[in-house]
């Protein structure tokens, strides 16, 4: 669980200057509001899942929400349907900062897409190369390895 929440804390959902703010705890359950809100708009899992998934107790993510919303980072809509009936709370990042940071961060982790070298060569043994400035088409050029 202290694998699941450091994992979750150091994911970078959280700008620096935000997460500053917050325990290691409280950062996980953030950044799993934060996977959820990229993914679909706004969170509407339940507390106790929302716990379970940033691998911390209860009362961690109720404090993690509680202090995020005293600070105006997050807006917590209850939705009641009875008396003793809930759905889940939806939450959604009211953060300017934040809700860049998300925009802003890689979908899918890490750096830029580089295509892959090819590795054929014609029967001189002169390597084919694909040239990537041609938008697209696979043009290969011919480069003479260098001996010596």
């Amino acid at each position: 669980s202290m694998e699941r929440r450091r994992s979750w804390a150091a994911a970078g959902r959280l700008p620096p200057a935000l997460a500053a703010r917050f325990t290691l705890a409280e950062q996980a359950v953030l950044a799993v509001v934060a996977t959820e809100v990229a993914k679909r708009g706004a969170c509407e899992l339940a507390l106790d899942h929302l716990a379970a998934l940033a691998g911390v107790c209860r009362s961690s993510a109720k404090n993690a929400l509680r202090e995020a919303h005293a600070l105006g980072l997050l807006r917590i809509e209850e939705r009641r349907l009875t008396a003793w009936r809930n759905l889940p709370n939806r939450i959604t990042i009211t953060s300017p900062e934040w809700s860049t940071w998300l925009r802003m961060a890689p979908s899918r982790g890490g750096g830029k897409r580089v295509p892959p070298t090819s590795t054929r060569e014609d029967r001189n043994g002169v390597a084919l190369v694909r040239d990537s400035f041609m938008q697209g088409r696979q043009v290969l050029k011919r480069h003479r390895r260098r001996t010596g």
